[in-house]
């Protein structure tokens, strides 16, 4: 369980860093993307894990954006003018309901990774 707080904080990072270098906004890809990166990274191989880490970097990284984003409002001292339209309301259902396929993606990849394995040591050699 270690394992996949860390691995949802690094997804928090990972997320911001290409919501905030992207030019558009790019609704659930960056919370998308980061999971699985940080899942096949960390090598989370239960489905429990890896929804932890899922759900860590999407409710984070939420979190975060929407913070940023009312203090740069309230710095600006800009009013705020929202209209809800229909890609608004979807994507308040997307993004919750794209963690899951993020997490089974993840921990597929994970469970697909080649394995390293060493030989096992040469036997002792025996006294002359």
């Amino acid at each position: 369980m270690d394992q996949a707080i860390k691995a949802g904080i690094s997804g928090l990072i990972i997320a911001l860093f290409i919501t905030i270098l992207s030019p558009a906004y790019l609704y659930f890809l960056p919370q998308l993307v980061a999971s699985i990166i940080t899942i096949y990274l960390f090598d989370l191989k239960t489905t429990k894990d890896g929804l932890l880490a899922t759900f860590i970097t999407y409710l984070f990284t939420l979190g975060v954006l929407d913070s940023l984003s009312a203090v740069a409002y309230f710095v600006s001292n800009e009013p705020v003018n929202f209209t809800v339209d229909i890609w608004i309301i979807l994507d308040q259902i997307l993004t919750p309901l794209s963690s899951l396929p993020a997490a089974l993606a993840g921990v597929w990849l994970a469970k697909k990774r080649p394995r390293v394995t060493t030989p096992p040591p040469p036997a002792p050699i025996p006294p002359v």
